[in-house]
């Protein structure tokens, strides 16, 4: 049952939903959870090879069939004239050609000539305009749920593993090896397991290359002779590569034709660009309707809950990006339980709050069995938690760059921090930080 990318039906008595009901989050660790799942999905072995329930195998089979487009132009490089549907059907017919593939064969000028059709998959990896995306579809969902609810308890990275963070971006680059030089200036005796490196920036947005398609060939006679040298070019160089053996005279023509093509191509190409003269700009100009981003505020629950909502993006020269990417950043410093994570992780997949019985929307109460009340307190309170951590942040920043504050060392976690984070005990401060007094 194929409903634009989500499959809703049921194979050996089971749906996709089945395999994320009644999660056991009791279990606290990761080799337990990964079994717990193997169970969850029926893997088992078959002459030493995993193998799941069917459903897995049977809703990512891809079936279909490739069919002529009944309203399509085709080219003949022998005839002088385009055909139609019907009259090129009765030319390959009189020829002995399979019209499927013959346009395979010379697939340069009939592009337009063929389409898929006939898609009876349950779940459709070859995607077209109108189709919703793979990532969005329940069945990618739910893998993606049973893999957060392993990856929850996955402690196996030691504390002590060198981390590496690379930044694409010189003015992140220098923030972190400021922000690196002034943690090493308050904790002298820590050791860092982090460093950044900075990776030259490339051209990331990729130049959309020029092509001849089918409707330059239809548009510009000039173009269209080239094309037809091509083809008559490529027609020799196929019979010469179809014969066992060659001449010495045939293979100085076959090597000759095979540059001829590449000469041909590129000629056409900048033929349609002289008459076509596109503008090919250096750099483009900033878009002047873009958002003020001054009014974003990181101390205002829902901005950020807007913001968690957004995907990320590698284009760090969009200022949407760029805080996203920030705000990222923040969450991987800041502190959540297990529970909080999950609810966080699922709100930033735009998994709802609730659930939605009259139009078959499953939110958090499905996937986590609480309410949705209870999930909405859960988010809160973890972006609460993000909140904090970017205050502290500030603060530290402010302190140290701005006006010169007070430091003191905590007697339980050794960490330096501000006075402020100390609880006060008449006219000094406690030892301790408010962090560990509350632990």
């Amino acid at each position: 049952m194929f409903n634009n990318n989500n499959f809703y039906g049921e194979i050996e008595g089971k749906k996709i939903e089945d395999y994320i009901k009644d999660l056991d989050y009791s279990i606290d660790n990761v080799e337990d959870r990964i079994n717990f799942v193997k169970d969850k999905l029926g893997i088992h072995k078959v002459n030493g090879i995993e193998t799941a329930d069917k459903i897995w195998e049977d809703v990512f089979t891809q079936k279909g069939e490739i069919k002529l487009n009944t309203k399509g132009i085709f080219y003949i490089e022998d005839l002088e004239k385009p055909l139609n549907y019907k009259e090129f059907i009765e030319w390959c017919n009189e020829n002995d050609y399979i019209p499927e593939e013959y346009l395979y064969e010379n697939d340069y000028e009939h592009k337009s000539s063929w389409r898929e059709v006939g898609d009876t998959s349950h779940i459709k990896l070859h995607l077209n305009a109108t189709d919703a995306l793979y990532s969005e579809s329940n069945v990618a969902r739910t893998l993606e749920t049973l893999a957060s609810y392993i990856l929850a308890k996955d402690k196996e990275v030691s504390e002590n593993e060198e981390k590496i963070k690379t930044y694409n971006s010189r003015e992140l680059f220098l923030r972190a090896i400021k922000e690196e030089a002034t943690m090493k200036e308050l904790t002298p005796n820590s050791e860092s397991t982090e460093f950044a490196v900075f990776k030259m920036e490339k051209n990331y947005k990729k130049e959309i290359k020029d092509k001849v398609t089918a409707e330059d060939v239809k548009k510009y006679p000039e173009v269209k002779a080239y094309i037809d040298a091509y083809n008559i070019n490529l027609a020799e160089y196929k019979a010469l590569g179809k014969k066992e053996s060659l001449t010495n005279e045939e293979s100085e023509r076959k090597y000759y034709l095979k540059k001829t093509l590449s000469s041909l191509k590129v000629d056409a190409l900048d033929t349609k660009l002289a008459f076509e003269r596109p503008i090919k700009w250096k750099q483009a100009l900033k878009d002047n309707g873009c958002p003020n981003w001054d009014y974003l505020d990181l101390m205002d629950r829902e901005h950020i809950k807007c913001l968690l909502q957004i995907p990320l993006n590698e284009d760090l020269q969009n200022d949407l990006a760029c805080i996203r990417t920030d705000l990222e950043s923040l969450i991987k410093r800041t502190k959540f339980t297990d529970r909080q994570k999950e609810v966080l992780d699922l709100w930033m997949r735009d998994i709802p709050l609730y659930d939605n019985k009259e139009k078959n929307i499953k939110g958090m109460p499905y996937y986590l069995g609480i309410t949705g009340q209870r999930a909405n307190e859960l988010l809160n309170l973890a972006i609460d938690r993000i909140i904090n951590t970017y205050i502290e942040e500030l603060e530290d920043w402010y302190y140290l760059n701005i006006n010169k504050g007070e430091y003191k060392k905590c007697s339980k976690c050794g960490e330096i921090k501000l006075v402020q984070r100390f609880q006060k005990n008449g006219n000094r401060y406690r030892g301790s930080c408010k962090e560990c007094s509350r632990k």
